[in-house]
């Protein structure tokens, strides 16, 4: 069973699971938005029993619980595989504000974001549960990043990675775009930039943009791309070869027919008229058409940013 590209939004239980709950199955989730719901015994976003569900690309934001995990509640034999997600702004007013591990619940957990998860961003009831972490990020968990059952809470990365089941985890801001307006892409001076692990990571980030698009994968739902990279990847044909009436510009059917998606084209068309022209994508690419009229570029045979054609 595969659940992708969902917004789950608004779900409310006096129980457990006010976003999803999942018994006995083990589902792939990817590419959703978990946000705003709420559960009064645990699992705002997530309530899991016997499952090794897998979660990727999925931001988890917002939920809350006046019990226990807010953002996902590990419940009995629950160890899910959770890859390249953002989780930040859960509450739980009692024990772990993004997850909370209960009884033989081993998630394995890499190239994810924790930031303001309140209380505790990982809780573990007891020593039956582990979570496995590699390459996340923690930022500002006011009450602690990881609650270990022996040791306590711990404050940091450097606390977490001395575990024998975590290791490259790291502390820093991950500078997003625009956190207060709910946009979680990265900045280019990310700490979160080439710092993930290739193991399990998915091949696309929650846009539909290939991973890597650096020297390595980066940590979190979105993938930071440099627009030259981009660009020489969607327009490795020429340009006139897409523009089937010959006006000069690409409509959205004529991009579509590149086999690159609504989500580029977009951004593209930086004067939002819903028509790409050549200089457009020529400035996202950081090359310099000479003439609309007499120029013939082939992206494949430049060097992105070099000013080449």
């Amino acid at each position: 069973m595969i659940l992708d590209g969902f917004t789950i939004t608004g779900g409310n239980t006096p129980s457990f699971g006010g976003g999803i709950e999942i018994g006995n199955v083990s589902p792939t989730i990817a590419n959703c938005i978990i946000t705003g719901n709420a559960a009064n015994f645990g699992g705002g976003g997530f309530f899991l029993t016997n499952s090794s569900a897998e979660i990727a690309n999925c931001m988890i934001v917002d939920n809350y619980s006046p019990s226990r995990g807010a953002g996902l509640f590990l419940f009995s034999s629950s160890s899910p595989f959770i890859t390249n997600c953002t989780i930040l702004d859960n509450t739980a007013a009692n024990k772990g504000g993004a997850l909370y591990l209960y009884i033989d619940s081993d998630p394995i957990i890499t190239n994810s974001i924790f930031v303001n998860n309140n209380s505790q961003a990982i809780y573990e009831y007891d020593t039956s549960s582990d979570a496995w972490l590699i390459n996340n990020i923690f930022f500002s968990n006011p009450d602690g990043d990881y609650r270990d059952y022996g040791l306590g809470i711990l404050p940091g990365a450097a606390a977490i990675n001395a575990l024998p089941e975590a290791a490259d985890n790291l502390d820093g801001d991950p500078q997003f775009v625009g956190a207060f307006n709910a946009d979680y892409h990265l900045q280019p001076t990310s700490p979160a930039i080439d710092s993930g692990i290739y193991t399990n990571a998915p091949a696309i980030d929650h846009d539909g943009i290939l991973r890597p698009q650096g020297s390595g994968i980066d940590i979190g739902a979105y993938e930071f791309f440099d627009n030259t990279t981009e660009i020489a990847q969607a327009a490795h044909h020429n340009f006139d070869q897409y523009d089937a009436d010959q006006n000069g510009t690409l409509s959205l059917a004529e991009w579509l027919n590149t086999g690159y998606t609504t989500t580029h084209f977009d951004f593209y068309d930086t004067n939002n008229d819903n028509q790409l022209t050549l200089e457009e994508l020529l400035e996202a690419a950081g090359l310099t058409p000479h003439s609309l009229s007499t120029v013939h570029v082939d992206f494949s045979a430049a060097t992105p940013g070099d000013g080449t054609i």
